[in-house]
């Protein structure tokens, strides 16, 4: 059994790691451990500040919704480095403390890619390195496909989703489906959802009675399959929730509102918190002001009956005569048009239309920030 988290929040640091980061100047140390699927010989790459035998010289991460990205370059003048092809690290990044090596635990990334450069400048010796391109579990989801049920249509014949909510099939596919899927090698995790329930995510069920001619996952198959990623998303559009990746290879839904409580401040001088050294902010023109939400609620489904769900941005419209009054020209979204009938009521229409109208909303919305290392920070804190 696997401890999860049932809220969402940042990840928690060792309070010394924490206590030096706040210094501003700290000594970075990076947790990389080499392993492969096999769980053979491993191979310690680790920046250690406290010695001079490093190979690490440069790590490079980005964390994006749907994908982790990385670039590692180690020195290798002794050519002693393996092909690495393949082999995952838990990443650690942190620094060395009061009471050691402290670090904040990072998602899984795996090796795809391995470079072989030797160079240097035009007068000075050459020198052999070599550099590592990474990537997360969001691209493991994104080249997995999703096979569900006996060949060679993998459609889940035997019903196996269905009855679930949106949270039970995410959960039955990462953990069971996937786990299999990847040579049940990895222990794939998805935590529990605690206070991140949206009201839809885990009471709207995907595929309440099993229709062989429209099946929920795989419907053009044998032609062609989904992967994992694309189920996921298309499980999460009518939702106010997101799919975060977790330390290792968990993942989290994530529901972000306006009322959630800030989880960190960052201040223009050290001597009032957390520094910054550069923030700008952009803002966007809002397009889609308006969503609609249809379900087909008719016996032969022909759509000769449906119901309706909308929602409008209050800023754009005076909804007492139902004119729009925004900053750009209405575009009205139709989204989520639910052919088999899920949605069972005007009022929960209304309330999705409302989630992918929040959606839409934050995306009128970015801003950059440049602070010293906080390894405290992931996606959709606030």
């Amino acid at each position: 059994d696997k401890p999860c988290r049932s809220d969402s929040e940042m990840r928690t640091l060792h309070a010394d790691l924490l206590a030096k980061q706040l210094l501003g100047s700290p000594q970075p140390a990076i947790q990389m451990v080499f392993t492969p699927n096999d769980g053979g010989t491993t191979y310690n790459y680790s920046f250690d500040p406290t010695v001079n035998t490093n190979r690490a010289e440069a790590l490079e991460l980005s964390f994006e919704p749907g994908g982790e990205y990385g670039k590692l370059q180690l020195r290798n003048n002794d050519k002693a480095i393996p092909n690495l092809i393949g082999y995952y690290i838990d990443l650690g990044i942190g620094a060395n403390t009061d009471s050691g090596l402290r670090y904040a635990t990072y998602p899984r990334l795996w090796v795809k890619k391995q470079h072989n450069i030797s160079g240097g400048s035009k007068e000075g010796p050459r020198t052999l390195k070599v550099l590592l391109e990474l990537e997360g579990a969001f691209n493991i989801l994104r080249e997995q496909l999703c096979l569900i049920g006996s060949a060679p249509f993998h459609n889940d014949n035997f019903s196996t989703l269905t009855g679930k909510t949106i949270y039970g099939v995410l959960e039955y596919m990462i953990e069971t489906i996937l786990y299999s899927t990847t040579g049940s090698l990895y222990a794939w995790g998805l935590n529990a959802l605690g206070t991140q329930d949206d009201g839809i995510i885990n009471s709207l069920i995907p595929e309440p009675t099993k229709d062989p001619e429209n099946p929920l996952i795989n419907a053009n198959a044998p032609d062609s399959y989904q992967t994992f990623l694309e189920v996921i998303e298309y499980l999460l559009k009518p939702t106010g929730c997101y799919l975060r990746s977790k330390a290792n290879i968990d993942f989290e839904v994530v529901y972000p509102q306006s009322s959630d409580a800030v989880n960190v401040t960052y201040y223009s001088s050290l001597a009032d918190g957390f520094p910054f050294y550069e923030y700008n902010d952009s803002h966007f023109v809002r397009k889609t002001s308006a969503v609609r939400v249809y379900s087909d609620t008719s016996v032969a489904g022909d759509w000769s009956s449906f119901i309706q769900g909308d929602a409008w941005h209050d800023d754009d419209w005076d909804l007492s005569t139902g004119t729009y009054d925004g900053p750009y020209m209405n575009v009205t979204g139709i989204i989520v048009p639910d052919s088999r009938g899920i949605i069972t009521s005007e009022s929960q229409a209304d309330t999705i239309a409302n989630l992918i109208l929040n959606k839409a909303q934050a995306e009128v919305f970015g801003a950059r920030v440049v602070t010293p290392f906080d390894g405290r920070i992931e996606l959709y804190d606030k």
